[in-house]
């Protein structure tokens, strides 16, 4: 049939049939299934090892590496240097109650002359020294207690200046004084090392006690955390520990209390917020841990420009071993020692800036105990209230 032949009524079966896809086509619709979409290729990063879809490598090292790259580099860098001090902290642990020297003795040296020294002459700090007793008195004071008051903020002058003037100095060093530091500083890295170093040693009852017994004299701070905490550069206070551990550990051996007073110490740094008082409080009586709020030279930590002096008073006799004093007999020797101490003072406060020198030292006890202390008192206090069989 011709194409002229059709009529109008047939034409559109026509075009249906024009376009009526055929057997294999309408099959091929019917069966066919998506293609599978390839899963993008991840080429790893060689700084951070992390899959990228970059197959140049640089390309992955330039578009991967932003903050988590930089994060993983230097986790991947410092894991070694942490299990290794890991190990070496472990290996020394011990040595904080250890009277043997520490290191060697070049690197103590070289730290002391090219870090401490250099370090205290560019921030304008000079450290002096001023003894008032002879050779033959000093070395007849061996074994002793010395307490260096105040702690200020850091201690800083006794660390920088005199922990090395105690093993150097050609009279200090006839009463042989290892200096002892808070528990905590022996728990922070690197700063424990350099402590040892420098030949301080844990300031535990059974570390001081080794110390007297093997000869030496113990270098102390008798207000320790709580007096850092109350630090001010504005006044001189000193606040003792009730259970006056010094005093106790003197009388227990039988040794002279040496004090011994840092003009300057305080002024280091200039201390603010006193309004946060009493949550440092808190922390310090709680964990042990003392937070000064100060700033130093440019609000850095570097300390203000200060003239240091550490002045070495008289002895105060403690009498024969005493393994348990009363109260009253403990106090009698604080007397002493506040008398001492005030003393030494009045005779060198023009050290101290005029409107400092004319509020005087004010010495006070801390208010209230720590729990061990408290539990100990309560514990004698038990004992004592007890009556006693007369057989």
């Amino acid at each position: 049939m011709a194409a002229a032949d059709l009529s109008p009524r047939d034409a559109p079966s026509v075009l249906q049939l024009c376009h009526r896809p055929t057997v294999s086509q309408s099959t091929a619709h019917r069966t066919a299934r998506p293609i599978p979409r390839m899963p993008p290729l991840r080429f790893p990063c060689p700084d951070c090892t992390a899959p990228t879809p970059f197959p140049r490598a640089a390309d992955r090292s330039a578009r991967c590496c932003g903050v988590a790259g930089a994060r993983a580099r230097l986790s991947r860098r410092m894991t070694p240097l942490a299990s290794t001090y890991l190990l070496w902290l472990l290996a020394t642990w011990r040595d904080k109650r250890r009277l043997e020297a520490w290191g060697p003795q070049f690197l103590r040296r070289a730290v002391q002359r090219l870090w401490f020294d250099q370090l205290m002459r560019i921030a304008g700090v000079t450290g002096h020294l001023r003894i008032g007793l002879t050779p033959a008195q000093l070395r007849a004071l061996t074994p002793c207690v010395v307490t260096c008051s105040p702690h200020g903020a850091f201690a800083v002058g006794l660390l920088c200046f005199h922990a090395n003037t105690l093993r150097e100095d050609p009279l200090l060093r006839l009463i042989r004084a290892v200096p002892v530091g808070a528990s905590v500083l022996f728990k922070i890295p690197l700063l424990r090392d350099l402590l040892l170093l420098l030949g301080v040693r844990e300031a535990t009852p059974a570390t001081c006690d080794a110390i007297l017994q093997s000869g030496r004299s113990v270098a102390l701070n008798p207000g320790g955390i709580w007096e850092q905490v109350h630090t001010s550069h504005r006044r001189e206070v000193l606040h003792l520990q009730p259970g006056l551990g010094f005093i106790r550990l003197a009388m227990r051996h039988g040794v002279p209390l040496v004090p011994t007073y840092g003009f300057g110490e305080n002024q280091l740094y200039e201390s603010y917020g006193e309004w946060t008082l009493p949550l440092r409080q808190w922390i310090a009586d709680r964990f042990r841990v003392g937070i000064p709020l100060v700033r130093g030279r440019y609000c850095s930590p570097l300390p203000l420009p200060t003239k240091h002096t550490l002045v070495v008073g008289r002895p105060v006799p403690t009498g024969p071993p005493n393994l348990n004093p009363t109260k009253l007999e403990v106090e009698e020797v604080l007397g002493r020692w506040e008398e001492a101490l005030r003393e030494l003072f009045n005779e060198n406060k023009d050290l101290l800036p005029a409107e400092v020198a004319r509020e005087g030292l004010t010495i006070a006890i801390r208010p209230g105990l720590h729990g061990r202390e408290a539990r100990r008192d309560a514990i004698k206090a038990r004992e004592n209230s007890q009556p006693r069989s007369k057989l």
